[in-house]
Order: structure tokens, then C-alpha cells, then sequence
């Protein structure tokens, strides 16, 4: 669930790195050492790393640092990117299983190799094609990256103090149980979506803005797809209505008398939740209701 940036520094630093220390599968600034018609080598202390031309920023030359995600390609040797990471070390992606071996799996992640799940780390019964969350743990033995989905024991460790009742969080579908989706919140914490309060298709590895329901007293987190309170869901549940309405010529023929599985299959939301949204927007003047229509009024 990474989103960071690249940064481009022109012009070389006064000093530079005698002894660069790599991380690999995170951001590096390192130093342009030369420049080649198919890309440039960065100094990366006891090795060089290679960045594709089409990736360089505009302007960069010999001497100057850009901020790049390291990993290793399928050679070994140690790549560049400054396209956004599919995830850093230590932190969480969904990726697709490309190949299953009797000794661990190999996930399509985005780059050049594989990221390799090794079996002693499986936690759920995938197969070939499925997406799976999974966690990015050094391998030591090669410096390099692995996956694991063993990490919900380390995400029940983290200290939620920082999250309140009503903070807007990112949502990371780990699992879809008979209770409803597990996720991981902000990437740290993990958390509960029940069932009863999901209107929308998901599955494991979908990214959601969510909110944070209560932090309940074991650190687990309940959460939301919707905003809470009267207000703040009518808000988010009247932009869902009004870009169905806009989307179907203004009118819709669902209405009081409409069952609850066919409102929630077009608007994504409970009938009460509808109906609370439809009656404020009625007195607004925004929309006409009738018991098997709504529709816009045109103000």
C-alpha cells in the first residue's frame, strides 16, 4: 500500500558516501557514476546499480542523486526503479501467485524477479492465479527481499494509540470470512469489517479508505467502509446516490417499496441507509421519491 514518490536532486552533494550502506526493497538516494545510451549505474558502495534509461529523470546526469526502490533481478545483480513501489521492506502488498513449488511459491510483484514465498511461511491454502497478502522480510542469505504470510501475531504488537473513533484509515483486504473481511489498517494494525456492514463486492488484496469504528481493548481495530454518524454517512452515502442517478439519466426505479437486496445491489448500502439518505435528500429538494422511484429534480 505504498504511495510514496521519487525524488530527483540536481547537482552533486559536497560529500559523499564512503561506505554506502544499500536498502534493499526501500528508497535509496544514491549518486550517478555514468551514463549509457541504455541507462546509468548508481554508486551503490561495494555495488553499482542499474537504472533503465526510460526511468532516469528528465536533466539527470553524471554527479547527480535521484532517489530510486532497490531490488535484485533475476541475474542477482542489484536493479533501480523510480516507478512507485508495489511495497517496502517490512510493509504489506497483494500480489498475484505466478508459479507454486513443492518448496514455496513465486509472486508476480512488478519487477524484473519474482518475490519468493518460502512454504514454511504459507498461512492460507492458495493456488496458482490466486492474489495473497503477504508481508516483505529481509532474506539474509542473499540480501535480498522474501514474503511471509505469518504476520498477524507482529500486527497485534503494534501500539494503536494513535487511532480515534472516526479517523479516516487505508484498508488492506487480508481475508474474507463467514464474519466479514479482515484488514490491515494503515498498514500496521489489524482490523474487522463485519459482514453485516459490507455492501460492495471485496476481495482479499482489494485497497479501501475505510474508518475506524472503535479500538477495542485487545488493539484490534473495528472498521468501517463508511463514514459514522448520521451526518458524516448521509455525506458519504448521498455521493454514491447521486452518481447512480447521474450515471442512469437521473431517475432509478428502486424506491420504499424496493427490496433490500436490489438497493444494495445498485447503491452499495443498506435499505435503511437509503432511505435515511433519499428522505434527507427529499427535503433538500434534490431528489422526488415515490415507492418504486427516485429522481432527480434537476437543482
Amino acid at each position: 500500500m505504498f504511495t510514496g514518490g521519487i525524488e530527483f536532486f540536481s547537482n552533486m552533494k559536497e560529500d559523499s558516501y564512503e561506505d554506502i550502506m544499500l536498502k534493499i526493497a526501500e528508497y535509496n538516494e544514491l549518486q550517478i557514476l555514468t551514463v549509457k545510451i541504455n541507462g546509468c549505474y548508481l554508486d551503490g558502495g561495494s555495488e553499482t546499480v542499474f537504472l533503465p534509461s526510460q526511468e532516469m529523470p528528465d536533466g539527470a546526469d553524471q554527479g547527480d542523486y535521484i532517489e530510486v526502490y532497490i531490488y535484485r533481478g533475476r541475474d542477482g545483480l542489484l536493479k533501480a526503479t523510480t516507478e512507485v513501489a508495489p511495497a517496502v521492506m517490512g510493509g504489506f502488498g497483494s500480489f498475484k501467485v505466478r508459479k507454486k513449488q513443492e518448496y514455496g511459491a513465486f509472486l508476480d510483484w512488478g519487477l524484473g524477479r519474482d518475490l519468493f514465498l518460502p512454504k514454511r511461511f504459507y498461512r492460507s491454502d492458495f493456488e496458482e492465479g490466486d492474489q495473497i497478502v503477504v508481508k516483505l522480510i529481509p532474506d539474509v542469505e542473499d540480501n535480498s527481499v522474501i514474503a511471509t504470510e505469518k504476520f498477524s501475531r507482529e500486527l497485534e504488537e503494534n501500539d494503536t494509540a494513535e487511532l480515534e473513533e472516526n479517523d479516516e484509515v487505508d484498508l488492506l483486504i487480508w481475508e474474507i470470512n463467514e464474519r466479514g473481511a479482515r484488514v490491515i489498517v494503515n498498514d500496521s494494525y489489524p482490523g474487522m469489517v463485519y459482514a453485516n456492514e459490507i455492501f460492495e463486492p471485496l476481495k482479499r488484496g482489494d485497497e479501501k479508505r475505510g474508518y475506524v469504528k472503535k479500538v477495542r481493548e485487545d488493539g484490534k481495530i473495528d472498521a468501517a467502509l463508511q463514514k459514522q454518524g448520521f451526518r458524516g454517512a448521509v455525506d458519504d452515502t448521498r455521493e454514491k446516490i447521486l452518481k447512480v442517478l447521474k450515471g442512469r439519466g437521473g431517475r432509478v426505479a428502486l424506491g420504499d417499496k424496493s427490496s433490500p437486496e436490489d438497493i444494495k445491489a445498485t447503491f452499495q448500502m443498506s435499505k435503511k441507509m437509503f432511505k435515511k439518505t433519499v428522505g434527507v435528500m427529499y427535503k433538500e429538494g434534490i431528489v422526488k421519491i415515490g415507492d418504486n422511484f427516485v429522481e432527480l429534480t434537476g437543482k
